[in-house]
């Protein structure tokens, strides 16, 4: 996987950075070999903790 920056003058690439490192932690959850019920908690679980940091 190749990922290019290109940076601004604005602050917007921290919101595609951020996009970019949910659409990680999304797939990777998606890959794990568990139930669907574990991938949704697993998911709150890190939306919560992303909130509360």
């Amino acid at each position: 996987m190749e990922i290019h920056f290109n940076f601004t003058e604005d602050n917007s690439h921290v919101k595609n950075l951020a996009f970019v490192r949910a659409l990680l932690i999304k797939c990777t959850i998606e890959k794990l070999d568990i139930s669907y019920e574990e991938k949704e908690e697993i998911k709150r679980k890190v939306l919560e903790y992303l909130k509360n940091a």
